[in-house]
């Protein structure tokens, strides 16, 4: 798992694969240190900035990262050092953001100053529209891409409520 934070993902990604060992790299010593308090057996964290560096493992079945390309000022250079990382058949799942939009002006407000600060930083806030094209430049072959809208209102995004409507 590239850009592991403090290990939800990993676990979830460990417990839905079944996978024998799962490697979250993450580059904060602080989410590293909260992951691997809680981390299960076969899970393992790793403090290492994916962005700047070769990975140290080879021969990888299933790689994935959710919302780290945007934050990264070169995702092709990124994706690029990740390939060497997977096995023959190895595939890379990746999830970034598409479009963020809202009616409610403060949430729109939010948007607006989250994507100035990161065009500041040289990063890209809805990277996910051309996140196939940047995988390809890095080399990967496209099997599968699809946008998808959650449905969730700002509204219940903000009560909580994780499903449309806030239900």
């Amino acid at each position: 798992i590239f850009g592991a934070g403090p290990g939800y993902t990993t676990e979830l990604v460990a417990e839905i694969t079944g996978a024998a060992h799962t490697i979250g790299f993450e580059r904060s010593a602080e989410f590293c240190a909260l992951a691997r308090h809680r981390a299960s057996a076969g899970i393992q964290f790793v403090e290492q900035s994916v962005s700047t560096r070769d990975l140290a493992c080879k021969g990888v079945d299933l790689a994935f990262s959710r919302f780290l390309l945007t934050h990264l000022a070169d995702p092709v250079a990124a994706l690029t050092r990740w390939r060497p990382s997977l096995g023959p058949g190895g595939v890379l799942v990746l999830i970034e953001v598409e479009r963020l939009g809202s009616t409610d002006p403060t949430l729109a407000r939010y948007y607006a100053l989250i994507e100035g600060v990161q065009a500041h930083h040289g990063q890209r806030m809805h990277l996910g529209a051309d996140l196939a094209d940047q995988a390809q430049r890095a080399g990967f072959e496209i099997l599968y891409t699809e946008s998808v809208d959650p449905g969730v209102s700002a509204a219940a995004m903000a009560s909580g409520g994780g499903a449309a409507g806030g239900a």
